[in-house]
């Protein structure tokens, strides 16, 4: 598995892992239906099997991974039902949560989230810095809500919607006039938090999370 670099001493090994194995799941590196080898992505981590074994545990709760009766972990598929329901959940909750942030973001980190957007917008096929700044754009929304139940629900939510939030960038034929569209919608979610106008916040979020949805549910099987 080229795919994946030497770890080196920041997190703990676990963590390190799980993360690495996220990204490459949901940036499509990892196909539905892969067979993760405790021992092939071991040797290529650098790492012993014990942080794996943990890493996939995890991926597992996070409904990434499946674990076959004979302990043997694949990369979860993706159905359509499965994102039309998580379309839903995202469309309820994080439209309410972005109206209730309006007015407690920080304009520091608006702008700063702002900046990260445009950089997507100079060069869109840098699907790194495009996957960094979808995650900041909607945990702004829910990180300043003042609930953390909403938080914590919403945190749990956005697990399972990661993939589903870029296959369409993953199969498209234009990825990046999609990565274009998406961040700009995004841009239109800052312009609104900017103007602290909790009904065109909440107007800019639902715009995008059903094109969004749209775009997920278009994708070609």
């Amino acid at each position: 598995m080229e795919i994946f670099e030497n770890i080196g001493a920041a997190l703990p090994l676990k963590d390190q892992v799980y993360n690495q194995l996220k990204l490459q799941i949901i940036l499509g590196n990892l196909e539905p239906g892969t067979r993760l080898s405790m021992l092939e992505l071991a040797d290529s981590m650098n790492v012993s099997r014990a942080p794996v074994r943990e890493a996939l545990s995890m991926l597992s709760k996070d409904g990434l991974v499946t674990i076959t009766p004979r302990k043997q972990a694949v990369v979860a598929d993706v159905s359509k039902n499965s994102i039309k329901m998580i379309g839903e959940i995202r469309l309820m909750l994080e439209s309410y949560a972005a109206k209730q942030s309006t007015w407690t973001i920080p304009s520091e980190r608006l702008l700063e989230v702002e900046t990260m957007l445009r950089k997507v917008l100079d060069t869109p096929t840098d699907v790194i810095s495009y996957v960094k700044s979808d995650l900041a754009i909607h945990e702004l929304l829910y990180n300043y809500t003042g609930c953390d139940l909403l938080r914590d629900i919403l945190t749990m939510v956005k697990q399972h919607s990661l993939r589903i939030r870029y296959l369409p960038e993953d199969k498209a034929l234009n990825k990046s006039e999609i990565v274009i569209q998406s961040t700009q919608e995004h841009l239109e979610i800052i312009n609104s938090l900017k103007k602290r106008n909790e009904t065109e916040v909440y107007n800019a979020i639902k715009h995008h999370l059903e094109n969004s949805n749209t775009r997920a549910l278009s994708t070609p099987e």
